[in-house]
């Protein structure tokens, strides 16, 4: 069994060995959501589950991973944006694992269990066995240049 608190889950447990282990860095980036990072969402978001939650619902293949990023609500009224890997996806309800350790929500921790809506789904990533990774639009919009960034406002 591993260290934790009593009403920590295994896999909680699980994953803060696993940190510990072998190391883990979550960052917080602050991200005004203006016209284009809603644009690049949205779309994402429509693909998401026009294609991989059908791909979820049919049984992933093997070596592929789904993550989405959602929304969780902090005691201050803020939203963190968080990776959940999915493992379910009934309707419009998707079922999964917190793959971050929060800053701003205290009750949350990596390797926790947890519930989304699709409707919030604000980016995904889709894994694949060969290494490619398809999805994360938002990260190629944020990392061009600001002067550019500044033109889609």
């Amino acid at each position: 069994m591993f260290d934790g608190l009593p009403d920590e889950s295994l896999q909680v447990r699980q994953q803060a060995v696993v940190s510990a282990l072998f190391g883990a860095r979550d960052s917080v980036e602050m991200v005004k959501h203006n016209a284009a990072v809603e644009e690049v969402s949205r779309k994402a978001r429509a693909l998401c589950i026009a294609e991989k939650m059908l791909l979820i619902q049919k049984g992933l293949p093997t070596n592929h991973r789904l993550l989405v990023k959602a929304p969780f609500a902090a005691p201050d009224g803020r939203q963190e944006w968080m990776w959940v890997e999915v493992t379910e996806w009934e309707a419009e309800r998707i079922s999964g694992i917190l793959m971050n350790d929060p800053y701003f929500v205290p009750n949350l921790k990596a390797g926790a269990n947890v519930n989304v809506d699709e409707s919030v789904i604000f980016d995904y990533l889709h894994y694949l066995p060969d290494g490619e990774v398809e999805g994360n639009p938002k990260a190629t919009l944020l990392s061009r240049p600001k002067e550019q960034a500044k033109d889609d406002e």
